[in-house]
């Protein structure tokens, strides 16, 4: 399999981009500490004649330079037709990476046309997590994806206080769903667990673990 040189960036995600970029550096120029085989650009000032400079040069000091275009649905047709004569020349010494938070540049004539000659990557943001998603799972008694929510919010750094008080005040909306000996039982546990956090008698994650597991079990002991 021939290894394509050229790298095609979709998505929001600008944070994982940013961390791919760095590990491919990383990868290419090793313990070179140099800016002499990197270049970046932004399309809607990118003029030709640079960017053909950019790409018929040779690397400096590293085995490849690394050129970056961020925000290609910018550019214009002259660069278009640079980049897409070098990408069928199947460059060696370069790597390029074309960025974009568009996906809907996959349905460009453009894209279609350079998408034999790169590698796709795609970026997609992914909805932020927060405490009303635990709620929600928890009115669902869905055990093991409260819990999994529960995880990733505390690995994130959300206030332990804060999450029971959203459980409750989420818990207080469920109480038409719920038999009074069920309501009154979940805001026992809800004290309980909000108790056991602030006087430390148990450990926090382990206080709010028992207390998804004690709320989403169909009937309470």
């Amino acid at each position: 399999m021939v290894e394509k040189n050229i790298y095609f960036f979709i998505g929001e995600d600008s944070v994982s981009k940013d961390r791919k970029i760095a590990a491919i550096k990383n990868e290419i120029f090793a313990n070179i500490h140099s800016t002499l085989d990197y270049e970046l650009f932004w399309s809607d000032s990118l003029e030709p004649n640079k960017l053909k400079e950019a790409l018929n040069s040779l690397p400096a000091v590293s085995k490849k330079r690394i050129i970056v275009i961020k925000e290609v649905d910018k550019l214009a047709p002259a660069n278009k037709h640079l980049l897409l004569s070098f990408a069928k020349t199947s460059p060696k010494n370069t790597l390029l990476i074309l960025d974009t938070n568009k996906p809907e540049i996959t349905k460009d004539d453009f894209f279609k046309e350079f998408s034999r000659f790169v590698s796709v990557f795609n970026f997609v943001s992914k909805p932020s997590l927060n405490v009303f998603d635990l709620g929600r799972a928890i009115a669902n008694k869905k055990t093991k994806e409260a819990l999994l929510y529960l995880w990733r919010l505390l690995k994130n750094g959300e206030r332990q206080t804060n999450i029971v008080g959203v459980i409750a005040w989420q818990w207080k909306r469920l109480r038409s769903q719920l038999t009074k000996q069920e309501f009154e039982r979940g805001l026992e546990l809800l004290q309980e667990a909000d108790f056991n956090i602030k006087r430390s008698r148990l450990k926090g994650e382990l206080a709010l673990e028992l207390l998804v597991v004690k709320l989403c079990a169909p009937i309470f002991g």
